[in-house]
């Protein structure tokens, strides 16, 4: 199977911070695509269980959105990470292909808690970073003030995430971006 034939899974994760030794995973949204049509075929949000949130950045959950009464029933990480690989169907013949919007953090998170709760990481070692891509192709363009998936959004006509940012609001962005992208033939 091709690269552009399988489902991409295109995530936006939301932390406690930004050092992944001692800050946590406390929101995952995950938008499955289907990259032959250029559709959502599917969606998992999920807030996680902060078990440590004394180490928490307070910039970080600022950022995060984290409100102490919205994460009441959240799932611990463990079982967030189960719903995930359920999500992304391990056990196909090829790992899920993982994509976001500068993804390189929420890879590194995720393979990190994979590999504490002794779990095998469902997506394939190769990822795919919209935000790289998206760079490439404006690099000359000098109305971009900050290289942000917002304003990448703007600049390429696409209406803004809604406010409050959640994890699945990135992951559907990023989404809308590389639509588009391919749209322009990128």
């Amino acid at each position: 199977m091709s690269f552009i034939q399988s489902p991409l899974f295109i995530s936006d994760l939301e932390f406690t911070g930004l050092d992944p030794t001692i800050h946590e995973i406390i929101e995952i949204g995950v938008v499955k695509v289907d990259q032959e049509k250029m559709e959502v075929v599917g969606e998992l949000e999920m807030r996680i269980a902060p078990q440590h949130i004394e180490t928490a950045d307070p910039e970080g959950i600022k950022r995060a959105g984290y409100d102490e009464t919205l994460w009441q029933g959240a799932l611990p990480l463990d079982e967030a990470l189960n719903k995930l690989t359920t999500f992304v169907g391990t056990g196909t013949s090829q790992p899920a292909k993982f994509a976001g919007w500068t993804q390189i953090l929420d890879w590194t998170y995720l393979s990190m808690v994979y590999r504490k709760y002794g779990k095998p990481c469902p997506f394939d070692y190769i990822t795919f970073d919209i935000c790289t891509l998206a760079q490439e192709y404006l690099k000359n363009e000098s109305n971009i003030p900050k290289f942000s998936l917002s304003n990448t959004s703007i600049y390429l006509g696409i209406e803004p995430e809604p406010i409050p940012h959640r994890a699945v609001n990135g992951a559907r962005q990023a989404f809308l971006v590389l639509k588009k992208l391919r749209e322009l033939g990128v």
